[in-house]
């Protein structure tokens, strides 16, 4: 088990067995947080940690994001650093609070990372939380090529990731805005067409306040029946 005392922030990993346990140091860069972390081969594991922005007037900064793989031991085996920045994963922050989860099986080609985080200023001037999804070579560390970012839900509040028999992820997610409800997602690495990497449907849309225009962004959406009216309508 990976954890990081919360006061020191200092990270440790400990082994339970029956009635004892054993905890050595795992690696933390000064002003990170430990992010997520998952078991890999005999022996080994994976760990993420995100760097505390102190430099939050800078909208368009980001912030250090690490991908390790370790031994048990703590010692450090491989150390990549992701591209956080507006064009790669888009961390301009990343708090406890948001999420992270990395899906890892040794059979499998790939290691992939799901978290929430608060991206660069967008074009209206704010920062948005969205969360993603991105694959990694598991010997290198780095992001797979051609880049596959894929944001999944936004603004996202909580995601079910799993991993599943056919080399594919499939995750549940509860968001507010694009979409705005439940979506059932699932993302195919070894597809070769774009449209069946990515493929995603929303199960369950919430009710809330509604735009009167169709055009939102440059995207028309589709009109409300179920409330508009013959003076109203909504979209």
């Amino acid at each position: 088990m990976a954890w990081e005392d919360q006061t020191s922030g200092a990270g440790f990993i400990t082994t339970l067995k029956e009635f004892t346990q054993k905890s050595v140091n795992l690696p933390i860069d000064k002003g990170s947080k430990l992010g997520c972390a998952i078991a890999g081969d005999a022996g080994e594991l994976f760990y993420v940690t995100f760097q505390t922005n102190t430099k939050k007037d800078d909208k368009e900064g980001s912030v250090a994001v690490n991908l390790y793989r370790a031994k048990t031991d703590g010692t450090t085996i491989t150390k990549n650093k992701i591209d956080s920045s507006k064009e790669g994963a888009s961390v301009y922050s990343w708090e406890p609070n948001d999420s992270c989860a990395l899906i890892y099986e040794p059979t499998k080609p790939f290691l992939a990372m799901h978290y929430s985080r608060t991206n660069q200023m967008s074009r209206d001037g704010l920062n948005h939380q969205s969360a993603g999804l991105l694959f990694f070579d598991p010997t290198t560390l780095k992001i797979s090529e051609p880049k596959n970012y894929r944001q999944t839900g936004s603004h996202s509040f909580g995601a079910n990731v799993y991993l599943t028999s056919d080399n594919t992820i499939t995750g549940m997610e509860l968001g507010d805005m694009y979409p705005r409800g439940v979506t059932l997602w699932k993302a195919n690495q070894t597809a070769t067409k774009w449209d069946e990497k990515y493929v995603a449907n929303t199960v369950y849309k919430v009710k809330t306040k509604h735009m009167t225009e169709s055009n939102i962004y440059g995207k028309d959406n589709p009109l409300y029946e179920e409330i508009s009216t013959g003076d109203t309508k909504f979209y």
